[in-house]
C-alpha cells in the first residue's frame, strides 16, 4: 500500500470513530431495556396515581444510560420478575433498577454469564422490626401440638400451614383511664365475680383420670422479601432457634405484602432494609406502629445495579463510566438531598459518595494521524 493510500485509510478510519463518538454523544443509539421494580419505595417505584416512575434510582438509572448515548424503554417487575434475570437465564432487559445487593457468590455467578454489577450506590442496613399494636389475631406466633412439635422443619411446614396451632393473642388494647363511674354495687359484683374465678383458678377440680401430655413447642414467623439477603440470615436465625421455641421463616413477594402481614399479625418480624420497611409500613391504608428490635442481628447491604452486556457489549462500562461521573460532578449528592430532604447519609453514606467522586483527571489528547505514519521515502 502506498503512503498516500495508508494515509487515506487512517483518516477515514479517524473519521468514522469520530463519527461513531458523535452519534453516542448525540444519543443516537439503540434503546436499552430498563426492569424497573414497581414496589421499592423509597429508592425507586411506580406511583399509581400518575402511573409514572419515581424514585432516587429511578433517576440515577436514566441519567446515567442517558449520558451513556440510549434511548429507554423501561418495565415495570417486582421481585418475582427478577430471578431468571439474575440467574443468566433472560436477555430481556439490559438494566435491572432496583435494590439490589451486591456480594461474593452474585459476582462468581455473573462471572460466567454476560451480567455485571455497576459501582455501589448506596448502603443500608438490614434491620428485623415489629409491631407494637397489631390490630387483627394473626397466626404469626403461637403453640403448636402432636409430634412436629419436637423438629424445626416439621414444626414449621405445620405452624405456616396453620394447622393444629393455637395462635398467640394480640396485643391487649390499652386500659381505659380515669375512674370507675359505675356504682358502687356494680363494682362490688365484679369485683367478687373476678375473686371467686381466681379461685377456682388456682383450685381446680380434680380430675378422674390425667390426660396425657401431649408435645408442645412454640412457633414465631419472620417475614422477608422474596429474593432479598435477609432469607439467608432469617435461615440461620431459624437453624439455631431453640428446640421447643422455633424460628419459621415465610417469604413475601413484595415489601408492601411483608409490612401488611406484620400489621396483621402474619408475622412477628418482619426482617428488611430500614428505609424500604418504612416506606412500605406507611403506604398502607391502615399503617401500624413498629419498631426496631434492638439486640437483633442486623446485615450490611451494600447496593449496585445489575447491567447485561448481552444486547449491547459496551453498555455495562459505559453505564458504570457514567455512574462514577455523576458522583464526580455532583449528580449524585444533588439527588439524593431532593430525595431525603429529611435523612441525613449516615457515615458509611458519605463515605462511600466521597469515594465514588473519582477525580477527573487528564483527557488523553488526540492522535495525529500524521505523527503516527513513517516518513516518506
Amino acid at each position: 500500500m502506498t503512503f498516500r493510500a495508508l494515509a487515506l485509510s487512517a483518516l477515514l478510519l479517524s473519521g468514522t470513530a469520530a463519527a461513531q463518538q458523535e452519534a453516542l454523544d448525540t444519543g443516537s443509539r439503540s434503546t436499552v431495556t430498563i426492569a424497573v421494580r414497581k414496589d421499592g419505595a423509597p429508592f425507586v417505584w411506580k406511583d399509581p396515581k400518575s402511573n409514572q416512575f419515581a424514585g432516587f434510582f429511578w433517576d440515577l438509572c436514566t441519567e446515567a444510560a442517558t449520558r451513556a448515548g440510549w434511548s429507554i424503554a423501561a418495565r415495570a417487575i417486582d421481585a418475582s420478575d427478577r430471578p431468571p434475570f439474575l440467574d443468566g437465564q433472560s436477555t430481556e432487559y439490559d438494566l435491572l433498577c432496583d435494590p439490589t445487593t451486591i456480594n461474593i457468590a452474585r459476582l462468581r455467578a455473573f462471572a460466567d454469564n454476560d451480567l455485571s454489577f455497576s459501582p455501589i450506590v448506596f448502603l443500608a442496613n438490614g434491620v428485623q422490626i415489629h409491631a407494637t399494636e397489631r390490630r387483627e389475631t394473626g397466626a404469626g406466633a403461637g403453640t403448636i401440638t402432636g409430634e412436629a412439635a419436637g423438629e424445626r422443619v416439621a414444626a414449621c411446614e405445620v405452624a405456616l400451614d396453620g394447622n393444629n396451632t393455637r395462635a398467640e393473642a394480640p396485643n391487649p388494647p390499652p386500659a381505659p383511664q380515669g375512674p370507675d363511674e359505675r356504682p358502687l354495687g356494680e363494682r362490688l359484683t365484679a369485683w367478687f365475680g373476678a375473686l371467686d374465678e381466681k379461685i377456682w383458678l388456682r383450685y381446680p377440680a380434680p380430675s378422674d383420670a390425667a390426660a396425657p401430655e401431649e408435645q408442645q413447642a412454640r412457633y414465631t414467623i419472620y417475614g422477608f422479601v422474596e429474593g432479598s439477603t435477609s432469607a439467608e440470615i432469617v435461615a440461620r436465625q431459624a437453624h439455631a432457634s431453640e428446640e421447643g421455641d422455633w424460628i419459621c421463616g415465610r417469604e413475601y413477594p413484595s415489601h408492601q405484602g411483608a409490612a401488611r402481614a406484620l400489621c396483621e399479625g402474619e408475622i412477628m418480624r418482619y426482617f428488611g432494609d430500614l428505609e424500604l420497611a418504612r416506606a412500605a409500613l406507611r403506604s398502607l391504608e391502615k399503617p401500624c406502629a413498629f419498631e426496631v428490635v434492638a439486640d437483633a442481628p442486623r446485615s450490611y447491604e451494600p447496593y449496585a445495579f445489575v447491567t447485561s452486556g448481552a444486547n449491547f457489549a459496551d453498555f455495562p462500562e459505559r453505564f458504570a463510566l457514567e455512574i462514577y461521573g455523576m458522583f464526580s460532578d455532583g449528580t449524585v449528592e444533588r439527588l439524593f438531598a431532593g430525595h431525603f430532604p429529611e435523612n441525613d447519609k449516615s457515615g458509611f453514606l458519605s463515605t462511600l459518595f466521597r469515594i465514588n467522586a473519582v477525580p477527573e483527571g487528564p483527557r488523553v489528547a488526540d492522535t495525529d494521524v500524521q505523527a503516527a505514519l513513517p516518513d516518506a521515502p
